[in-house]
């Protein structure tokens, strides 16, 4: 059974027959015959298979310097933000960009040692890929329980054991608002016209239609106590119902 590589020179050297007897058909009579690649003697077919592997080899030394051309860039993009963000006292800003510049750096060097002491990038990763995984792959995008760990303020207080200070996120209910007064409840959402996507919206802007009180936003434990009430409330109106559609009990006296 051939490799994926093999059977990609293999293709490429049948192409290469085809296109040359397609552009010296017009030079021959009709009924003339031109060999396929199979048809070609071993040493020819050597030969179309060479021009194979260099067509190959240039398309890979082309993927790998346009692949680390990319990331450099990107990071000289990031260590910018890091560098302004640094200088303008947001060191979580910075160090997220420091980080994910020293990631993309394992890609360009990755890719930078292509053609290098005869080394090729692209055969290294499929070899990779063919062993079998030692553990099975984690699951992504990660959990809740580790999407936490993207939170740097998050990743510090578990290294320190202090609690960390709560953000907005973890405080209000995306896009929930209720008016203090009259207990009106309004869930705001974006339309995004690009994607189609909804986002929740949390800017101030909409008051109460009710009494034209401004509205306030909506913190997880009061979702959670309104929440409760409303499942108090069901099932009291079930209890109630049940009751009522129940049936009389029938009592019967004894003969005497």
């Amino acid at each position: 059974m051939m490799t994926p590589r093999e059977q990609l020179r293999l293709t490429i050297a049948t192409a290469l027959v085809d296109v040359t007897n397609t552009w010296i058909r017009p030079n021959f009579p009709p009924d003339l015959h031109l060999r396929g690649f199979d048809e070609l003697d071993e040493q020819e077919q050597a030969l179309n298979l060479a021009y194979a592997d260099a067509a190959i080899r240039a398309v890979e030394n082309a993927h790998a310097q346009l692949i680390a051309t990319y990331f450099r860039r990107e990071i000289g993009s990031l260590m910018q933000q890091a560098e302004h963000w640094a200088a303008n006292g947001k060191p979580f800003a910075a160090h997220h960009r420091v980080t994910k510049a020293d990631n993309y750096y394992q890609v360009v060097a990755l890719f930078e040692r292509h053609g290098l002491w005869n080394e090729n990038t692209f055969d290294n990763i499929a070899a990779d890929l063919a062993r079998p995984d030692i553990k099975p792959p984690g699951a992504y995008p990660p959990a809740p329980a580790l999407d936490r760990y993207r939170d740097p303020a998050y990743a510090t207080a578990m290294a320190t054991g202090e609690q960390p200070v709560p953000v907005l996120r973890d405080v209000y209910v995306p896009g929930a608002w209720r008016c203090p007064k009259c207990n009106f409840g309004l869930q705001q959402a974006t339309l995004n016209a690009a994607d189609g996507s909804v986002s929740s919206r949390d800017t101030a802007g909409d008051t109460c239609p009710n009494c034209a009180k401004p509205l306030w936003r909506v913190t997880w434990k009061e979702q959670a106590e309104a929440l409760a009430l409303r499942c108090e409330e069901l099932v009291t109106a079930k209890g109630s119902a049940v009751v009522e559609l129940s049936p009389a009990p029938t009592i019967t006296s004894e003969p005497s």
